[in-house]
């Protein structure tokens, strides 16, 4: 306990001292909250690693299951293999109305939603919308729960630039794998 409101004050120190606006420090402290909610006084990585690994594969697919059993991409791989992929996700709160990727900007992590909604989006140049009387911005897909996107940042890392911005239609929480731990 002593450890949390240590970092607590770091945080509220850190942040007084950036003079970060309110809205920017509410959700920093969002982000702690749901950290540590999420985990516990146990290394959780570090207890899954210690066990045999056909007891760390039925635990840690019991623990994703709910979502996991949706996504497609990984339905015919063998459970074993699922188990190790679900070992490097880690998860995140992401609030309403936020980009999770922005269109052009180079990536480096795989994204699989948990829970709640998100939209993908392209920009249209503003001379093409204006003369064919479109909103700049064209939606293109939802995805929720058990749909992936940003795949392909798996297999070419911080080379290949996201063809499209995708942004939280209410508060989400995303399964993120980084390139390095694929």
């Amino acid at each position: 306990m002593r450890m949390i409101k240590e970092k607590i004050e770091a945080i509220n120190a850190y942040m007084k001292h950036r003079q970060l606006p309110t809205d920017l420090k509410m959700q920093i402290r969002n982000h702690f909250s749901y950290t540590w909610q999420r985990s516990s006084i146990w290394d959780e990585r570090e207890i899954l690693l210690e066990l045999p690994a056909f007891l760390r594969s039925d635990v840690v697919l019991f623990n994703n299951s709910s979502v996991i059993e949706e996504v497609y991409l990984l339905a015919d791989l063998p459970q074993n293999i699922i188990a190790r992929l679900c070992l490097h996700f880690e998860p995140s709160q992401v609030p309403p109305h936020s980009k999770i990727i922005v269109e052009g900007e180079m990536g480096n992590d795989f994204y699989v939603v948990a829970t709640g909604k998100l939209e993908s989006s392209i920009g249209i140049p503003p001379v093409i919308a204006d003369s064919l009387d479109i909103e700049a911005e064209l939606l293109f897909r939802t995805f929720e729960k058990g749909d992936f996107f940003s795949e392909y940042t798996l297999f070419a890392p911080m080379s290949a630039k996201h063809p499209y911005t995708i942004k939280s239609v209410g508060p989400c929480e995303l399964l993120m794998m980084s390139h390095e731990t694929f």
